[in-house]
């Protein structure tokens, strides 16, 4: 709790100046900067605190049988933070160097969903890349595209303009932004600093949980510590709490190319 009141201003500091550069380069659309800010402190805070472990911490050997990984954390009964927490998630879809995809919310203190759905296969993510060149012209389409089209508009992603489309509620990055947004992100002052402070936390972290873990968690140690100090819930009701976050949207969400 001690850390989240100490770093939420910090990271929104940071987000500001980021999004405001996204502003300049021309990348947020329709999105506005409020909302902007608000995935970029997300991105952020994932970002700082990703920093302090392995790369990979979050695929374990707890294998699905869907071939995807699992884990889970319990706590005792009355071991809860004394500030408020809500529920997070990342969706994503990651394919070919592109990634669409954010931050979602699930708390009635932030308002609506921005879209109907958010399941998109590497046609649609592949689509979507199309159609945020500046060169596309929808008769270059096939049918099957056309008709994916179709299911973004009807989710809320994109509008027909003329033979165009209008990208609807979220951020447009390419590698040239990208690379603008890292600099701003990573020389900002208190950047480095946050980092640093993040390492010291998930090494006390580290101490405390290897204590009392089990021996069935050693090979998945820096997962558990990582679930723990996973603090994206509280940051979000500092954000809106705290009046730095006034939208009403509940979703958060970015086209890197």
């Amino acid at each position: 709790c001690d850390y989240a009141e100490n770093q939420y201003k910090r990271i929104w500091g940071i987000a500001k100046a980021a999004a405001a550069k996204a502003n300049e380069l021309g990348a947020l659309g329709t999105v506005s900067l409020n909302d902007a800010e608000m995935y970029f402190a997300f991105k952020i805070q994932q970002r700082i605190q990703g920093s302090a472990f392995t790369q990979g911490i979050l695929v374990n050997h707890f294998k699905r049988a869907d071939g995807g990984t699992w884990g889970f954390i319990g706590y005792e009964q009355g071991a809860e933070c004394r500030l408020p927490d809500m529920g997070v998630s990342n969706n994503y879809n990651n394919f070919d160097g592109m990634v669409l995809g954010g931050y979602f919310c699930h708390s009635e203190k932030y308002g609506e969903k921005v879209y109907k759905d958010f399941w998109m296969d590497n046609g649609t993510v592949m689509l979507i890349r199309k159609i945020v060149s500046v060169d596309f012209d929808d008769k270059e389409l096939s049918d099957t595209e056309k008709s994916a089209t179709l299911h973004l508009s009807g989710i809320n992603m994109i509008s027909k303009n003329g033979k165009n489309y209008d990208i609807n509620n979220f951020i447009v990055i390419s590698r040239e932004t990208q690379a603008a947004l890292n600099d701003i992100i990573a020389y900002h002052p208190e950047y480095a600093k946050m980092k640093a402070e993040m390492c010291e936390l998930v090494g006390k972290g580290k101490e405390i949980i290897s204590r009392y873990c089990s021996d069935q968690f050693k090979d998945d140690f820096e997962y558990y510590v990582a679930m723990h100090l996973d603090m994206r819930g509280i940051f979000a009701n500092l954000w809106k709490d705290k009046g730095l976050y006034t939208g009403g949207h509940s979703e958060f969400v970015a086209f890197e190319y």
